[in-house]
């Protein structure tokens, strides 16, 4: 099972949704997710607070896109899985527009057989 989540930053109520993400994850157990638009919250960023609530030992890494400037806070992606994770990179999309687009990825040891490079 893979999936895909937009977190929508911190927009309220985050806590209730938070919790309907974890309910929906517990159920569906993917075994990888990506998540899109992940903000930190202190030191840990959200989807590290969905693997932390889950409590399935879920590994998260984190991508920075863009910080704010101002405000302390980092946006940017998540690569959420229960199987070891190898490596990671990202890769910039250059164009037009004002806000940093990148690719975010991951080498995934899935069942012990890695991905292909």
């Amino acid at each position: 099972n893979v999936g895909s989540l937009n977190l929508w930053h911190l927009n309220p109520p985050w806590d209730q949704r938070r919790a309907k993400i974890v309910e929906f994850l517990r159920d569906a157990k993917p075994d990888i997710i990506g998540f899109q638009e992940v903000r930190f919250i202190g030191e840990v960023n959200e989807a590290q607070q969905i693997a932390n609530d889950l409590d399935l030992g879920y590994k998260v890494v984190f991508c920075e896109v863009h910080p704010e400037p101002g405000n302390g806070k980092n946006e940017g992606l998540a690569i959420m899985t229960r199987h070891p994770i190898v490596s990671t990179g990202s890769v910039s999309l250059k164009g037009g527009s004002p806000r940093k687009r990148r690719i975010f990825h991951a080498r995934i040891d899935v069942r012990h057989y890695p991905l292909p490079p």
